[in-house]
């Protein structure tokens, strides 16, 4: 996972709480590569001394309140997807969809009307999904659809774990 709005967090898996606040995963990433290069016990370690703790797991978010995050990604962006929210009844976002065409076939562009060049959190929510949640249309062989309750979580919703001072 690799795009603007996703941020790293460490996770306690058993009681399902973040350590430290979310770091965006450039800076990680930046940070990873220059402490451990290819030695993964040296990685383990990096990890655990970045985090302060090494009880839990890498885990990602999308950070609502970036200062990108309501700007529209670049066609060109690795990955890049057009999709369209579909909203509930009660007016909340339930699903994404998102149109699997290259942006360059237009017959297959043509086929996702109403989609769009998603938000950098959009495209964050919507993209790092398992295969498992992702339901294909019947109606289009080109979209895929995903409930928002297995999209990745927004940062703020994940609660900090208690501080072990």
């Amino acid at each position: 996972m690799s795009f603007q709005q996703s941020s790293v967090i460490y996770i306690s898996e058993k009681d399902k709480c973040m350590f430290g606040l979310p770091i965006p995963q450039q800076t990680y990433t930046t940070y990873y590569n220059q402490q451990t290069g290819t030695d993964e016990e040296k990685a383990n370690k990096t990890i655990k001394n970045f985090f302060g703790t090494g009880n839990g797991k890498i885990s990602y978010c999308c950070n609502q309140n970036s200062v990108d995050a309501n700007k529209q990604i670049n066609k060109n962006q690795f990955g890049a997807k057009l999709i369209k929210k579909i909203y509930g009844a009660d007016g909340k976002l339930s699903e994404y969809q998102v149109c699997s065409c290259d942006l360059d076939d237009a017959p297959c562009v043509n086929q996702c009307q109403g989609f769009e060049l998603p938000t950098s959190y959009d495209f964050c929510k919507a993209s790092s999904q398992t295969p498992e949640n992702i339901i294909r249309d019947v109606n289009n062989k080109n979209v895929k659809r995903i409930k928002t309750k297995y999209t990745t979580p927004d940062c703020n919703e994940i609660k900090q774990c208690p501080s072990s001072k």
